[in-house]
């Protein structure tokens, strides 16, 4: 605090180490004009070079500063109240001196961007890596494929990475290691899309699991996480691994490394409307905006999965959303309007506070219907590339499928409306009755059936690599609908248990085509058995079920009924792939 308030700015705002700049230069002017004033009779042409050089190396130094990264200050921290104590002149500052003073946002003065000179690192508490990391990269004809692949099927959804900033970076002959450690990441993210008999994996006799563990390998000994530095580079990896992790278990690093994303962003000042330098180019904006709101859509997913409290607080954001006119992230726009219901619906209805206002008597079912009326209009705002008519739906449900519809699916719209189904299953949680303590008879409304139904015939018919384009969300819109289907399981209705168990079925039959290009351990077994203890059936003793039935018996014979909260537990602590 003592270095912040020494270099309050004489322009009424704070100045941090620009002001050090400014100080240098009237210290150089000052040894300049003493150097003169022994040479009184120096010729004038030599006194105007000494100035016109001193102009320059001012110049450039001032350049130099305003390129380094500033941080945002926003008016809960007082800073912009000291300002006011001091004379707004700043004549004694040269114009280029500007650039690096503190920024007062555009109608906001108590909001200010401050420029971080000689920030601490983690090298400065010895923490830091501080060997150069040793990458072993892909051959570069993979490494061009998975790459290319990357920026067809995986950033229109959410469009973590600037395409045409990454290629400019990738046409170089070397590269930093930053730079590495994202391209390393997107072949992480992508070679589980590689299928076994593709022509680069028989070329270069490629088993995609072991390159997948081997990429992820690297990147956990190379990739030099630095909290205290926020970068661009920083994010975009750590976003990167959590919307592809392999796993939301509750040891999952995914988690802490999502919220850790988030601060960043917000330390650069990405969730603001008025971050930016002023003349910053539309594209370099857009891609910002981009960035933030891929973080904003992991967070309410990761969150809404783990029954975890959001990161990002909606009062505190004003960034606009993304260019609607630019087509080619259509469907990320409509997915980051339907995050934001997402995150109204888990405060409204999940929270810990909205648990106890449903205690009190407080009507949670009319937030309920609010929140169905933003879901509906969401729906009906969807364009037609985007949107699955009920007549495409009915093809869908008797497997009627062409090859318009099949494009049309795995082009954003199947995905859209998979993800449109669990948020809706999740808005409609105060109208799931699960029955008294000792008689577990689940009632749910017809509409949540249906839903259901929709979201495992798309299941069925999505193509296994779209849904791991946006793993993260894909693992969310799938634990919901197995979840509910498994309480259907005790529903006080017969046709509606049976329906269910058919469905669930169903679901798990699909999965194991999804299992083909997934690294971690099959999720079948833990679900045949889950099925069979909800149901009250007697479970298989097959000794490689053993240790599944061990972590279950203890919980659902303890109880009659199926409390939720212990099923989003249970599926978290066993580690499994959902």
């Amino acid at each position: 605090m003592e270095k912040l308030l020494m270099n309050i700015a004489t322009n009424g705002n704070l100045q941090n180490e620009g002001s050090k700049t400014a100080q240098s230069a009237e210290q150089l002017r000052a040894a300049t004009a003493s150097a003169d004033s022994d040479s009184v009779d120096s010729h004038a042409s030599g006194s105007d070079t000494k100035e016109d050089d001193e102009e320059e190396a001012y110049r450039i130094t001032c350049k130099q500063r305003s390129d380094e990264p500033f941080s945002y200050v926003g008016s809960s921290s007082g800073i912009y109240l000291l300002s006011r104590l001091f004379p707004k002149e700043n004549s004694i500052l040269r114009p280029d001196a500007s650039e690096v003073l503190p920024r007062p946002l555009e109608g906001h003065e108590d909001d200010l961007m401050i420029a971080r000179f000689d920030g601490d690192n983690l090298e400065n508490f010895g923490l830091g890596r501080k060997y150069d990391a040793e990458w072993k990269l892909p051959p570069k004809e993979l490494t061009n494929y998975l790459v290319d692949m990357y920026f067809k099927r995986f950033n229109p959804i959410l469009p973590i990475i600037d395409q045409e900033q990454f290629y400019e970076n990738y046409k170089k002959k070397s590269y930093h290691s930053m730079f590495i450690a994202i391209i390393m990441t997107l072949c992480r993210v992508t070679c589980r899309l590689l299928k076994k008999d593709d022509a680069l994996v028989k070329k270069y006799k490629i088993d995609r699991v072991s390159l997948y563990h081997d990429i992820s390998k690297q990147l956990d000994l190379n990739f030099d996480l630095d909290f205290l530095e926020p970068k661009i580079e920083t994010i975009q990896v750590l976003l990167l691994n959590a919307a592809n992790a392999s796993k939301w278990g509750l040891e999952s690093a995914d988690w802490i490394t999502t919220s850790i994303a988030v601060k960043m962003a917000q330390d650069l000042g990405l969730h603001r409307a008025n971050t930016q330098h002023e003349g910053i180019p539309k594209k370099d904006t857009e891609a910002k905006k981009r960035l933030w709101w891929s973080a904003y859509v992991i967070d309410r997913v990761v969150c809404a999965s783990l029954g975890r409290p959001l990161t990002i607080s909606d009062a505190d954001c004003d960034v606009d959303y993304p260019d609607s006119e630019d087509t080619t992230y259509a469907q990320f726009t409509h997915l980051v309007k339907l995050t934001c219901i997402l995150g109204d619906i888990l405060r409204a209805l999940c929270s810990p506070r909205a648990r106890i206002m449903s205690s009190k008597g407080a009507g949670l079912e009319n937030i309920s219907r609010n929140l169905e009326i933003m879901l509906l209009e969401w729906k009906r705002n969807l364009p037609d590339d985007l949107n699955l008519t009920d007549k495409e739906l009915s093809l869908i449900s008797g497997k009627e499928m062409n090859p318009e519809l099949q494009t049309k699916l795995n082009g954003g719209a199947g995905k859209l409306r998979l993800a449109y189904c669990a948020v809706y299953l999740l808005s409609k949680r105060p109208f799931i009755s699960m029955g008294t303590v000792n008689d577990s008879n689940v009632k749910m409304p017809n509409e949540c059936q249906e839903t259901l139904k929709t979201a495992v015939e798309l299941f069925e018919v999505i193509e296994p690599t779209s849904l791991l384009c946006f793993w993260s969300i894909s693992t969310f819109c799938l634990s919901q609908t197995q979840m509910l289907l498994f309480l259907n399981y005790r529903n006080i209705n017969a046709d509606t248990i049976a329906e269910s168990k058919s469905l669930s079925e169903r679901f798990q039959q699909r999965h194991i085509a999804l299992e083909d290009y997934i690294t971690e351990k099959s999720l079948i077994p833990f679900l045949s058995m889950l099925s069979k203890v909800i149901a009250d059936e007697e479970p298989s003793q097959n000794k490689n079920d053993e240790a599944i039935i061990d972590q279950q018996m203890s919980l659902w014979n303890a109880s009659s009924g199926i409390e939720w909260q212990e099923m989003v537990k249970l599926l978290s602590e066993t580690g499994y792939n959902l």
